[in-house]
């Protein structure tokens, strides 16, 4: 019997752990800025006091570039995680999504989201392609 309220105990957690969502103003709050015209803006979302794992932190940066793109008029957006334990932003630190990215990226032409370092190859061929057609 006892095996039986653990497993369901166990099963109530898991259950409740998956659904549960971080919740802006709570668990986070977001950072714009305008830059000048030739540069992206920039957006911080800053987790306050619960590290989420990658994967949450990711989904919420990119949740968040989906509200703040559009409003860009077609600027690019750079997003990125950062955390801080006491809630000052003086304390704010960096979040990776995972080894080798630390950003996304909204691009305002095409309206769509990549991984900062797919957005530096996007840079390089517009680049490229300004270079051909100026010979």
């Amino acid at each position: 019997m006892k095996n039986i309220v653990c497993i369901v105990f166990v099963l109530m957690f898991a259950v409740t752990a998956a659904f549960a969502e971080l919740i802006e103003g709570v668990d986070y709050y977001v950072e714009y800025k305008k830059t000048p015209p030739t540069h992206a803006d920039v957006l911080h979302v800053n987790f306050i006091s619960l590290m989420p794992n990658p994967s949450a932190s990711a989904d919420v940066v990119r949740r968040q570039l989906l509200i703040y793109g559009p409003r860009s008029g077609h600027k690019n957006v750079i997003g990125s995680a950062w955390h801080t334990v006491t809630g000052d932003s003086k304390d704010l630190r960096k979040m990776n999504f995972s080894n080798n990215l630390g950003a996304y990226v909204w691009i305002g032409s095409s309206g769509r989201i990549v991984p900062f370092n797919q957005y530096i190859t996007i840079l390089k061929n517009v680049r490229r392609n300004k270079l051909r057609a100026n010979r």
